[in-house]
């Protein structure tokens, strides 16, 4: 009768882990993956560069002008990017460091069912 006690709440550890893991709790993880497609998009939007018009020196300076503030927005993509893949490999390292530990209690868990 002990051991069956311990297999259902070993058992109701597992479900519990299943729905209460980090994957469904944390906000900050569902935003990222709601913000990776509208800043996918948000890129593609704003990739086109402006027509340039080389026809004269005060078209070509206007055309000069165009194309840095075109390149300072791609240059603001890309940190947004880098600062999102970071973000996201510190979420998978968090992860993998969270689902390891529950692992472990849960290999120990068993250990010690299986020993009794």
């Amino acid at each position: 009768m002990a051991n069956e006690s311990k297999s259902s709440s070993l058992r109701s550890q597992i479900e519990k882990l299943k729905v209460d893991s980090p994957r469904n709790q944390d906000s900050a993880f569902t935003g990222i993956e709601e913000f990776v497609p509208g800043l996918l998009k948000e890129i593609r939007n704003g990739l086109p560069l402006p027509k340039t018009d080389l026809k004269s020196v005060a078209s070509a300076k206007n055309a000069v002008q165009d194309i840095s503030k075109k390149l300072d927005e791609l240059k603001a993509y890309q940190d947004r990017v880098r600062a999102l893949r970071d973000l996201l490999l510190q979420k998978k390292h968090t992860l993998t460091a969270s689902a390891r530990a529950e692992l472990e209690a849960l290999s120990d868990q068993l250990d010690d069912f299986e020993e009794h």
